[in-house]
């Protein structure tokens, strides 16, 4: 019985046990019961694997969105920054032209941080995985401190970030923020 589930042999076309086709199994036979438990189990856990992965792939998401992003940018982290982004990522701030690729965007980002700080306040409002691929959208409420003396300003807007698995890690492919209303 354990080989023919180790050899894929009982699984029907949706990966569910088929418990007909393991080898000497009648129905009512001791066996029977072990096999559905078997059965149950190795599909249970099927279940709640791929639930576990997508669940951390989202919380992965999410701290990239409200803290790693932040921090970067609060600190005016260029590596760092340029670190959360795909090679081939596109960055479409408002009000900007866009930035495609890590040394744009960091440049963009540069300009950006270059006479202001930021302290930047992310929430992510739905985050959804699908495989190596996924989005994050969400609110981000800054406050702008400028370097020249005026006073500190609010800003609010709202962010869709479209995000790949590389290499275990999740990064930022496209970027896309426009200015809301207080």
């Amino acid at each position: 019985m354990g080989s023919a589930f180790a050899h894929g042999e009982a699984l029907s076309l949706g990966g569910f046990p088929d418990l007909r086709k393991v080898p000497n199994l009648k129905e009512g036979d001791p066996q029977d019961r072990n096999a559905s438990l078997l059965a149950i189990s190795f599909f249970t856990h099927g279940i709640r694997h791929g639930v576990d992965m997508e669940s951390k792939d989202r919380n992965e998401i999410r701290r990239v969105f409200e803290e790693v992003y932040a921090e970067n940018v609060r600190c005016k982290n260029l590596q760092g920054y340029s670190d959360m982004y795909t090679e081939g990522a596109l960055w479409m701030a408002p009000s900007v032209p866009d930035r495609c690729g890590r040394a744009e965007i960091v440049e963009g980002f540069a300009e950006q941080i270059a006479n202001q700080d930021i302290d930047p306040v992310f929430t992510a409002d739905e985050i959804k995985v699908m495989g190596d691929v996924g989005y994050v959208m969400g609110i981000s409420s800054a406050t702008i401190y400028p370097h020249d003396g005026r006073p500190p300003k609010q800003v609010k807007f709202r962010a869709l970030w479209l995000m790949k698995k590389e290499q275990e890690n999740w990064k930022i492919d496209r970027q896309i923020w426009n200015n809301k209303p207080l």
